[in-house]
């Protein structure tokens, strides 16, 4: 919809543009143009709302249409506040936290598709709470997410595909399932518990450290991966050589033909099976 085309059904890409046509386009392209800052309150909107004001708390709108965080934003924060977006959510703007707090913050929103993808590689911290609902996340560029929503709720399926020189990405709360397919990444998981966390066959050279209050359930490794620090795995699932996981996960599965070094021991099908089996109590023992 950006461009119509003139009255009479045709489009003439061929003419130069007017200074009036180009208007045109960027009243259409940039739709509600937030920019006061402070709570702005828009109810329905049809079409593109764009914030570019740092400071500004979006409160009680449902946009059909996407919405733009900008670089507008530099390295200030903005707040979404019972916002639904029809289309997509693209946050190109905001910086790391600032005074404890988060540069973007979702609260009680929902949308289909979140994206951070900042015009310069600013590094943006996001937090979910409340009744926050996205399908889709995808993270481009180098962020710390922060999921403090109930199961059921956050952001449902979390993509990391870094597009930096350095890609880093720092995750924490109650997460839900996570694929990775930036190579040479570091993702850092400093708390909390996720649900999933898949390291995809791209995701080549790739890090993934859990810290000591983090707790991943269900682990699966389809490339290489060094897999460090003092958090939990419940089950571990590897599918390609290389693999390096310094912690014992509850329960290995290593796929046959593949060797993997878990808890300082080279493992492979059959020793995974062993150190994964339940203790067998003997029939003498006294049942509790």
């Amino acid at each position: 919809g950006i461009i119509k085309g003139y009255s009479d059904g045709s489009f003439r890409p061929k003419n130069a543009i007017t200074r009036a046509e180009m208007s045109q386009l960027l009243v259409r392209s940039i739709g509600t143009l937030v920019n006061g800052g402070g709570e702005q309150v828009l109810g329905d909107v049809y079409g593109t709302v764009t914030v570019n004001q740092p400071g500004t708390v979006l409160k009680d709108t449902r946009i059909a249409g996407d919405l733009y965080i900008t670089g507008g934003l530099g390295t200030g924060a903005v707040t979404l506040d019972n916002v639904v977006v029809t289309g997509k959510i693209i946050i190109a703007g905001g910086g790391e936290a600032e005074a404890g707090n988060d540069s973007v913050i979702l609260r009680n929103v929902e949308a289909e598709n979140l994206t951070v993808d900042t015009t310069n590689g600013q590094y943006v911290s996001l937090r979910a709470e409340g009744d926050t609902s996205i399908k889709n996340a995808l993270l481009r560029t180098n962020a710390f997410v922060q999921d403090r929503t109930d199961a059921g709720y956050g952001l449902l399926n979390l993509t990391l595909n870094g597009r930096t020189d350095d890609p880093q990405f720092s995750l924490s709360g109650n997460l839900k399932d996570i694929v990775n397919l930036t190579p040479d990444s570091t993702v850092n998981i400093s708390a909390g518990t996720a649900q999933s966390f898949v390291v995809d066959e791209t995701a080549i050279d790739s890090s993934l450290n859990i810290g000591n209050d983090a707790t991943v359930r269900e682990l699966n490794l389809d490339a290489a991966t060094n897999v460090t620090g003092t958090g939990d795995i419940g089950k571990v699932t590897v599918g390609a050589n290389g693999s390096t996981i310094t912690m014992l996960p509850d329960t290995i599965d290593v796929r046959p033909g593949v060797t993997a070094n878990i808890y300082g021991q080279d493992m492979d099908n059959k020793l995974g099976l062993e150190s994964s089996a339940d203790p067998r109590i003997l029939a003498s023992y006294p049942i509790m």
